[in-house]
């Protein structure tokens, strides 16, 4: 009844039913990807939920576009021995949206992370050591691109404080992959 519900008020979302055991999900999930221009996870999903882990590894080995948020972010943070390589051998970079929070648990112990200069960090090491994009959510949202390019959205919003916002810009970012899909077909 409840994916009845969101078909009646949201007609373009993607929804399947999914069984709680990894497989199942990871199954699911692979008949999905043959469909999908792009991918967006980590909203809405905890970052212990077991399913996550494998459902993150999938999603960054076969999507072609990938955008990753909330508690994909942590869970990456947990497991950065395996799935910062994954991330590094994307023929497409990945999008990386963290909040400064998200951001600090990434980058704790990688290169040479200067705390008091997280853009700094953003554009020269981490979008370089995991050939992605970064686009990190603060007062003013920085975007490092691998090439060492940055750049900076400097008009300050108090309505991009709120919670919820970050999913907002998430889906956006992942959206506009399929827009530009439906343009050119």
């Amino acid at each position: 009844r409840t994916l009845d519900a969101i078909s009646a008020n949201h007609p373009c979302a993607l929804q399947s039913l999914r069984s709680g055991r990894p497989s199942g999900v990871i199954r699911t999930a692979s008949r999905l990807l043959e469909k999908a221009n792009a991918v967006l996870i980590g909203p809405g999903i905890p970052s212990d939920d077991l399913n996550l882990i494998p459902l993150l590894c999938l999603f960054i080995r076969e999507a072609k576009n990938l955008v990753i948020d909330a508690g994909a972010l942590i869970a990456i943070a947990h497991d950065k021995e395996h799935i910062f390589p994954l991330l590094r051998h994307r023929d497409i970079p990945a999008v990386l949206t963290p909040h400064m929070g998200e951001f600090a648990r990434i980058t704790a112990g990688v290169g040479e992370i200067s705390p008091d200069d997280p853009i700094q960090v953003a554009a020269m090491i981490l979008a370089n050591e995991l050939k992605s994009v970064i686009v990190l959510k603060n007062s003013k949202t920085a975007i490092a691109v691998p090439d060492g390019h940055m750049y900076i959205n400097d008009i300050e919003n108090s309505g991009m404080a709120k919670g919820g916002s970050g999913d907002v810009l998430a889906g956006l970012l992942a959206a506009d992959h399929n827009v530009r899909r439906v343009r050119t077909v």
